[in-house]
């Protein structure tokens, strides 16, 4: 076996032993001051975003979710999008779809990269 399929065997045996869940994926949109998530150095900090969406923190200014959803690894989907959205949040949206669609493809490629070097 060559060098190189070595250590992509290696690698998918980190990946493993790492726990990386694929039993789903999420995509969640927010819009509003962004400046809210950024941490002192200057990085946007997604620890800060998701102890927001559960309710963990408060910040000021005014955030909002557009639409969040859950896709389960057999394919069960929710979808949960914001009541009464003004036509710059359906735009908004629209990304999300065009997001939550550019995230399976991604899902789906590395897992057959996966199943290529296992293989």
């Amino acid at each position: 076996m060559s060098a190189f399929k070595d250590k992509l065997r290696k690698m998918v045996g980190t990946i493993k032993e790492t726990a990386v869940d694929f039993s789903s994926l999420e995509v969640t949109t927010l819009n509003g001051e962004i400046s809210q998530f950024i941490d002192a150095k200057g990085k946007f900090d997604v620890d800060k975003v998701n102890d927001f969406m559960a309710g963990n923190i408060t910040v000021q200014g005014e955030i909002h979710v557009i639409a969040h959803t859950h896709m389960a690894f057999d394919q069960d989907t929710l979808l949960f999008i914001k009541k009464d959205m003004t036509p710059e949040e359906r735009e908004i949206f629209q990304l999300h779809l065009e997001m939550l669609a550019s995230a399976r493809v991604s899902r789906l490629a590395f897992l057959h990269f996966i199943k290529e070097v296992i293989d």
